[in-house]
Formats: C-alpha cells, sequence, structure tokens
C-alpha cells in the first residue's frame, strides 16, 4: 500500500514538472485571471499564519522553476520588473515561492507590496 502511494506522488510530480515545461506557452486566459486576482486582492489573511489562494499559487507555478535561483537573483535584485526577461522573472517567481518555506509570510510580502501583480503584468507584456 506504501508503495502505491509513493508511485502515485512521484507520477503527480512528474506530471506537473512536465506540464509546466511545454516549450515556454503560457495559457493567456490564465494569466489574466491571475492578474484580475492580484488588482483586487491586495492582501493576504492570516490565522495565524498565511493562507494563499489558489490564484496566488497559479502564479508563481506558472514558469519553470529556476533551479539555480539563489545565485540568480543576486545578480537581478536590483533591476527594475520593467526590464525584466522571462527568464528572470522565472527565477523571481522561485525566489517568492522557496522563500516562503523558511519565513511564513514572504509571499504575502509581494502581494501585498504589489510586486507579484507587476511581475505578472511584465509576463504579460512579454508573452
Amino acid at each position: 500500500m506504501i508503495l502505491r502511494i509513493r508511485q502515485k506522488k512521484s507520477m503527480k510530480k512528474e506530471y506537473f514538472q512536465n506540464d509546466r515545461m511545454k516549450a515556454g506557452v503560457i495559457n493567456m486566459e490564465e494569466l489574466d485571471s491571475i492578474i484580475e486576482y492580484l488588482k483586487i486582492n491586495k492582501t493576504v489573511e492570516f490565522s495565524p499564519y498565511p493562507v494563499y489562494s489558489a490564484e496566488i499559487y497559479k502564479a508563481l507555478d506558472l514558469l519553470e522553476e529556476d533551479i539555480n535561483y539563489l545565485s540568480n537573483h543576486r545578480k537581478i535584485e536590483n533591476k527594475s520588473i520593467n526590464d525584466m526577461s522571462k527568464k528572470e522573472i522565472a527565477t523571481m517567481l522561485t525566489f517568492i515561492s522557496r522563500g516562503e518555506r523558511f519565513c511564513d509570510g514572504h509571499i504575502a510580502g509581494f502581494v501585498e507590496s504589489g510586486d507579484l501583480l507587476k511581475l505578472m503584468l511584465r509576463l504579460k507584456e512579454l508573452s
């Protein structure tokens, strides 16, 4: 029984990784939905930890994860979002997502500052 559960989990993970890696194609309807959500919802509920919506998770999963996000983030941390490439946006999304693992509310900071919305708008501009 345990073996079957592990197999299902690894198959699910593989499916999502393959789904995201489709030649860099972004579902524009999904991106528009995320942008509209972020324009309306500029705060995150805390009870006692942050509760993120599915739209926020979708935003963070739009692009392939950047494995070297720490070293790449250092190169772009002072760069304007308006000047970022698609690859640099992927680095930022990975940085935002992984940061939550070490600090509750890391994603919330980017939502409330409007930076996640700016990244989505830039991504739309590039797509």
